[in-house]
């Protein structure tokens, strides 16, 4: 009867001694060495495209409607935190905005804006 509750701490899993080969074990570390690594390193590279901002001048912007056409257009190329304001004259809109793509042109802004461009006119764009 004695024999019984040696077999029990013998072979539970909870109780049995780490019996993993020294190999596992160096799998599971350099397992997780070159996870640790990945991370890291998807951080360092994750702030390599830096944000540029820009500043559009732009007419024919003048109700909410205009406003939400105007982001909506400019989102499709990587706008963000884009915001509309009264320009200097009369009748033009400063449009302020962030985006990844360093070489973004005017061409570019006005072909986003696709049919809506007939009716909104970039006047110019700036990176600043």
């Amino acid at each position: 009867m004695a024999l019984f509750p040696v077999f029990i701490d013998k072979f539970h899993p909870l109780t049995r001694p780490n019996t993993a080969s020294p190999p596992r074990r160096l799998m599971k570390r350099l397992f997780t060495t070159s996870l640790l690594a990945l991370a890291s390193a998807s951080m360092v590279f994750a702030d390599d495209a830096k944000p540029v901002k820009y500043t559009a001048t732009m007419t024919g912007v003048v109700c909410s409607a205009c406003k939400k056409t105007v982001r909506d257009s400019f989102t499709k190329i990587g706008a963000s935190k884009i915001e509309i304001k009264a320009g200097a004259k009369a009748g033009e809109q400063t449009v302020t905005f962030e985006s990844t793509n360093a070489k973004l042109t005017k061409e570019e802004a006005v072909k986003a804006l696709a049919d809506a461009a007939e009716e909104f006119k970039v006047v110019t764009l700036a990176a600043n």
